[in-house]
């Protein structure tokens, strides 16, 4: 192992909290910080609904040999996608087989929480300005209506 590794590897292990302290380093306010964690967090739960329904969706009717020849087909393609880009795929393949209108608000809500994360994580200052509905993220009742919309409309989604 290189020096430089060790050393990095030496460092992290001397921070006592990585939540703490990573947020701190980008100059995150604690409401910037609660911001920023539940974008996250809502990203994380899409991301996880969108590979399901793919999964589902190919694998709906196929026996065991088969179902998992398609697992692994998906696992090598699909997940190799940007969150941005999977929800492109999908969007098209609902168009196409004619379900896009059922689910038209949970593709808003997914895109504009992905544009969010987006503005966030790619320029750290701006988390101050960074909107919803109008509305400042950093402030606990736009977190609120984030967290109802995305209840409101991928509610299910991950029900077996």
């Amino acid at each position: 192992m290189n020096l430089r590794k060790k050393n990095l590897q030496k460092d992290v292990r001397s921070i006592h909290n990585l939540s703490d302290y990573i947020p701190n380093k980008l100059g995150f306010s604690e409401k910037e910080k609660s911001a920023a964690v539940l974008v996250f967090w809502l990203i994380y739960q899409i991301e996880g609904y969108l590979n399901k329904m793919v999964f589902d969706a190919m694998t709906n009717n196929l026996n065991e040999p088969e179902c998992t020849r398609v697992i692994n087909f998906v696992e090598a393609t699909f997940n190799k996608l940007t969150l941005g880009r999977k929800l492109e795929v999908i969007m098209e393949n609902c168009k196409k087989e004619g379900s896009y209108d059922g689910l038209k608000n949970s593709f808003k809500v997914a895109k504009k929480l992905i544009q969010i994360r987006n503005q966030i994580f790619h320029q750290k200052n701006l988390i101050r300005k960074v909107d919803y509905n109008g509305r400042k993220i950093i402030e606990r009742e736009t977190q609120n209506q984030m967290i109802t919309d995305f209840g409101s409309n991928f509610a299910g989604w991950n029900d077996k």
